[in-house]
């Protein structure tokens, strides 16, 4: 909950770019590090539809390439530990 108002209070304020990149960051971190994978819902459901319309199309592009990419990071990762 205090995510999503940080979120709108960005936007409100005049800072819509920090807003997306600030959602785009955690996207990141949720999908392509899977660090805070227990967020994915709040993600999907909150953060990006908390955003301006245009930066929500922004933030899912980025998703989605970090969901293409995620598997590579997985693999990167197993290789770090050998």
């Amino acid at each position: 909950m205090r995510i999503t108002r940080i979120i709108r209070c960005m936007s409100l304020v005049g800072f819509e770019r920090l807003s997306v990149e600030f959602v785009k960051f955690l996207a990141h971190e949720i999908v392509r590090e899977r660090t805070l994978e227990s967020c994915h819902h709040s993600l999907d459901n909150f953060w990006v539809p908390a955003l301006p319309p245009r930066e929500q199309a922004e933030a899912r592009q980025f998703i989605d390439r970090c969901a293409t990419d995620a598997p590579a990071a997985a693999a990167d990762a197993s290789h770090d530990t050998v």
